[in-house]
């Protein structure tokens, strides 16, 4: 796909203990994806990767939060004419 991406363990945050986060950053080298999830969520935390578009450069994931919830949350992370995003997917999301 032709992108970095960086994950990182937060600290315990009050505030913030159940919230992961995926973005665009930058830093000297350019931009990339960025996962953080705070350290309370990492022992039921799982990511995987749906599927993948090297020449479209989509990338569909998929997170689970094993917390009670069950919690299934899809992100697509692409490049568009111009710059990289990162977009939730409502519901189920299917290749066909």
């Amino acid at each position: 796909m032709g992108a970095r991406f960086k994950a990182r363990v937060l600290p315990v945050d009050p505030w913030r203990a159940s919230e992961y986060a995926i973005d665009i950053r930058r830093d000297a080298r350019g931009p990339f994806f960025e996962l953080r999830v705070p350290e309370p969520l990492t022992a039921g935390f799982d990511a995987a990767v749906l599927n993948v578009s090297p020449e479209d450069r989509h990338l569909l994931l998929l997170f689970r939060r094993e917390d009670g919830e069950g919690r299934k949350d899809r992100f697509l992370c692409g490049h568009d004419e111009r710059e990289w995003f990162v977009a939730a997917v409502p519901g189920t999301a299917s290749t066909r």
